[in-house]
């Protein structure tokens, strides 16, 4: 099965974002916004590593933007554990995409 990113790359020249968030308030924000990209849409907690980078490996794409957070503060204060999860170790995985796609 080809990657979304070899079909449209040749056919509708567009780039593909991978995001995380997209359907919190920046995430919305920014895909109504910027409508000329494909979106691949993480539909996982990326706090998984190991789900992350098997993810990352089977897909191809331009760019990838990490918009999931918990938010507001009081529910930060409320689960102090998922906020880490979320806003710091997933925001820290979302970096091996990088390494990973450069490796190709």
């Amino acid at each position: 099965m080809k990657s979304p990113r070899t079909k449209l790359s040749y056919k509708s020249k567009k780039k593909v974002i991978a995001i995380t968030g997209s359907t919190g308030t920046l995430g919305k924000k920014f895909t109504e916004k910027y409508k000329n990209f494909f979106y691949l849409k993480v539909k996982f907690d990326i706090s998984d590593k190991k789900k992350l980078v098997d993810w990352i490996k089977k897909k191809n794409f331009d760019a990838f933007i990490h918009f999931a957070a918990v938010v507001p503060i009081y529910k930060v204060k409320n689960d102090k554990k998922k906020a880490m999860e979320v806003n710091y170790i997933a925001t820290k995985h979302s970096g091996l995409t990088y390494k990973i796609q450069k490796q190709r």
